[in-house]
Order: structure tokens, then sequence, then C-alpha cells
């Protein structure tokens, strides 16, 4: 379930799908979201299915094992985007392998981005965050 802590309270997105994959030196995490329970007014009417996709620099997939935290601040707005209505990057992501068995992970993933439904800024960042798991593709 996806926790969308907003600037009107937490809103939930169960996990449709997701998978994880490795390409050259960066680890991929992409997810799709069923439409929010527990939505706030401004957000029930749109019917969103939100998608997170999520990219993590490592040196090699040996890296992807239990315990071990990696951290990308997008610091060029494309590496991590997250859909709601429209694509918006996310900051401050971080992810963290709690357990691997074979090719799935169980993962605890946050980040930020602007309210998912007022993209001037005005109501402040949201947090992001999930723990989940995740299938290898």
């Amino acid at each position: 379930m996806l926790k969308v802590k907003r600037f009107c309270g937490v809103e939930s997105y169960p996990l449709s799908a997701a998978k994880w994959y490795v390409l050259g030196n960066t680890m991929w995490i992409d997810m799709s979201f069923s439409e929010g329970i527990d939505l706030h007014d401004d957000t029930k009417f749109l019917a969103q299915e939100p998608t997170w996709v999520l990219s993590f620099k490592i040196n090699s997939e040996n890296e992807i094992k239990s315990g071990v935290i990696f951290e990308n601040a997008n610091e060029s707005d494309e590496d991590v985007v997250f859909y709601y209505c429209e694509h918006t990057p996310t900051y401050k992501n971080r992810i963290e392998i709690v357990e691997r068995q074979n090719d799935n992970i169980f993962v605890r993933i946050s980040g930020e981005c602007c309210d998912i439904n007022y993209y001037d800024g005005s109501k402040g960042n949201d947090i992001l965050e999930i723990t989940a798991w995740i299938n290898k593709k």
C-alpha cells in the first residue's frame, strides 16, 4: 500500500503491479497502483491510478542484498517520476532492501514530491512511502 502523506492527511493507494530490474549500473523500480482509498475531497473525483518509477545507481546487481540502502536525490528532475494526473519528479528517494529471496526483494521506499493535486508548491511537498515485496522482471 502506497501512503501519500499530504497537507490534509494520509491517502492510501493499493499496489497493483511492481517489478525491479537492472540496466547497466542502474536498478529500476516500476510500480503501479489502484485507485486510492481514504481519499480527500480534492482527489476523490480524479479517480487516479498512480505510477512511480525510481532509479538508483549501483555498481552491480550483487549489491542488491538484505540490509543495503540506496538513495537518489533526483537533482536532474528525470531520474524518478511519480504520475498522478501529470508527471512530477520525486526527491529524497530512498530504498532499503529489507530482505532478498532469489529474485524477490522486500523493500521500504520513500520519497517526496509536490502535492499530487496542487502543483504550484502552495501546499508543500507530499511524502510517499511504501513497504512491499517486488519481483524481478
